[in-house]
């Protein structure tokens, strides 16, 4: 499945890439995000990715997200492995006046047959909860 999800943000590229990027933000805006615990390079301070732990309806689950690639302030490639999916997501960040718009590109892969079957029922469920981050992200204020 893929999607694609526009949305104005009415702060700066520095203050979204700080929402998109420090662990201390990201569980403000993502459903069901309840702790995240970033993993550093052997040789130095630069992260490369993170363990995020996530709670719905009363299941705690984990998933790795890997920053693949990373051109501050203006691009994010990251892939996120879950038990029962890999996502790619590419967030692109635009200067608009002293606002931002952020595109993000989700390209959906369900490891699970039993999910891949039932897609044409989860693809309006799952655009939701995208579509529904991504506003919680624009009202963030800092």
């Amino acid at each position: 499945m893929r999607a694609r999800i526009e949305v104005h943000l009415p702060f700066g590229q520095p203050r979204a890439w700080q929402a998109l990027t420090d662990p201390a933000w990201l569980p403000r805006w993502q459903t069901g995000l309840v702790a995240t615990q970033p993993r550093h390079a052997l040789d130095g301070p630069e992260t490369q990715g993170y363990t995020h732990t996530y709670r719905r309806s009363g299941r705690v689950t984990e998933a790795e997200v890997t920053v693949l690639r990373a051109e501050h302030p203006h691009t994010l490639h990251l892939g996120v492995d879950h038990p029962q999916f890999h996502l790619l997501l590419t967030y692109a960040l635009e200067p608009v006046g002293e606002h931002t718009r952020l595109s993000c590109t989700y390209d959906l892969k369900l490891k699970n047959l039993w999910l891949r079957a039932a897609l044409p029922l989860l693809r309006r469920p799952i655009a939701r909860e995208m579509l529904t981050d991504h506003r919680r992200l624009a009202t963030l204020t800092f």
